[in-house]
């Protein structure tokens, strides 16, 4: 089992994560890449995934996608999870739109897009 982190924004229990694993671009969602290709320094970004829990010894049940720019401390991110297809049985996998930040490295991205979605969630 992956080592995962507790969030310290919320008090209820999960979510957990893991560190920022690296991957390859070429496993990056098309949105981020698209995203990445449009900047300078694309070149310079790094590909990270972390893997979302709801209970430590549980299965993953979404995942953050990541790409970090180390020289400009800027980072592209998005959320995807697995759900149940409305009117059937099928599972499709659902992403947010790629969020623009800045952050100190991949841990802090991860922390920081986190925030942002429970801030972007408790708006609505």
């Amino acid at each position: 089992m992956p080592t995962v982190r507790k969030s310290e924004v919320l008090d209820d229990g999960g979510p957990y994560w893991t560190a920022p694993l690296p991957i390859d671009r070429k496993d990056l969602a098309p949105s981020i890449r698209r995203e990445i290709d449009r900047q300078a320094e694309r070149k310079s970004f790094k590909s990270y995934v972390v893997q979302i829990y709801e209970e430590p010894a549980g299965k993953p049940t979404g995942m953050f996608e990541i790409a970090f720019n180390p020289k400009s401390h800027m980072a592209c991110a998005i959320y995807e999870a697995e759900t149940e297809a409305e009117r059937s049985s099928q599972r499709v996998v659902m992403e947010t739109d790629p969020l623009w930040f800045s952050a100190s490295d991949p841990e802090d991205a991860a922390d920081v897009f986190f925030q942002t979605l429970v801030d972007g969630a408790r708006e609505t």
